[in-house]
């Protein structure tokens, strides 16, 4: 266990002695294994192992030029960074790097006309533009790439929700194993295309997820299946609440 919990810090060592240079850590969905150990049983055991990786890795480590981290859930809220220090968080609720998480309209369009596929541009906004991060429309990378990737061989290729297939919906399942009534017509109202109205807290652990309704909510918004209405798309926009919407165009299989 001691030789995982200080792996990371020795390989980061490990590299500033061998290129002399500090190292600029990439870490991507940090939260995977303390989700994955919520859903098995063993959130506590695996929470100890992931302080000590991070507290060791971020804080006061010579080797250590900066450290990118990335997840579902906040980063200042969990317990898993209480060793560390002098941390940024950013969500997708913020303006400072909105843009940057996803696909651009000027992206897009870009590629479409490197690509010479103009003529699929409406269809690719139409499916893939579902997200809307701070003040910026998002496209959705995953998909826009793969049905491009479909063109080069298919000209008549429809689109289709890539991404829905790519994911773990664990967490989701568990919510609507014991859904009630106000959940299934709210999921039933998003799915046909309409919003519902609800309060975004992203100061979530998983530890407390399944303690009220609204944390489903605020999971499926977290994690890309649910997106924020535009301001105007909706009159007396309402700054303590978010109203969500479905971001894909079929049904996610759950």
């Amino acid at each position: 266990m001691i030789d995982v919990q200080t792996s990371l810090c020795i390989l980061i060592k490990m590299m500033h002695a061998h290129y002399d240079r500090k190292v600029i850590l990439l870490l991507d969905e940090y939260d995977v294994p303390v989700a994955k150990a919520s859903d098995k049983g063993y959130y506590a055991e695996m929470m100890e192992v992931m302080k000590t990786v991070m507290s060791t890795s971020l804080k006061d480590n010579p080797s250590l030029e900066f450290a990118v981290v990335t997840g579902c859930l906040k980063i200042a809220k969990e317990s898993i960074f209480t060793g560390t220090n002098n941390f940024v968080s950013d969500t997708i609720a913020a303006t400072g790097l909105d843009e940057y998480f996803g696909f651009t309209q000027d992206d897009i369009d870009k590629m479409l006309q490197d690509a010479d596929m103009d003529a699929y541009a409406a269809e690719v906004k139409e499916w893939y533009d579902g997200y809307h991060f701070g003040e910026t429309d998002v496209y959705c990378p995953w998909d826009v790439m793969n049905y491009m990737r479909d063109l080069q061989t298919d000209l008549d290729r429809k689109p289709a929700s890539y991404w829905k297939n790519t994911s773990d919906n664990a967490i989701i399942r568990s919510f609507i194993d014991y859904a009630g009534g106000s959940i299934s017509r709210k999921l039933e109202l998003l799915l046909s295309g309409g919003y519902v109205k609800e309060h975004i807290e992203e100061n979530l652990t998983y530890d407390y997820l399944h303690s009220s309704e609204e944390n489903l909510w605020i999971v499926l918004y977290l994690t890309g299946y649910l997106t924020t209405v535009r301001k105007d798309e909706l009159p007396e926009p309402d700054i303590r609440w978010s109203r969500i919407k479905n971001t894909v165009k079929d049904a996610v299989t759950l």
